[in-house]
């Protein structure tokens, strides 16, 4: 009777500790996502939104239609580089 209760506690225990470790794993890649999203908006706010080819005049440039993104794109481009939005209808 002993080795039953025993092997059923071990499971247990070992179904407590995965539960836990996946817990973790997911609050910490969580936590990693935040401060990556925080930092590169601080970047962006700071350093502006796109960083377009130094050979391409700034005024022939297209502006990301979305607001979240803004990056300069090349005339000739038809999505956004960054995000992958449609430029032109």
């Amino acid at each position: 009777m002993l080795l039953g209760e025993t092997s059923a506690f071990a499971v247990l225990l070992t179904l407590l500790v995965v539960g836990f470790v996946g817990f973790f794993v997911v609050v910490v890649g969580s936590v990693i996502r935040a401060v990556t999203c925080a930092f590169r908006t601080l970047g962006r706010a700071f350093f502006g939104a796109g960083h377009p080819d130094p050979g391409v005049p700034v005024n022939t440039l297209v502006g990301c239609p979305n607001t979240r993104c803004g990056y300069l794109n090349p005339p000739q481009a038809r999505y956004c580089a960054r995000c992958g939005s449609r430029l032109r209808g």
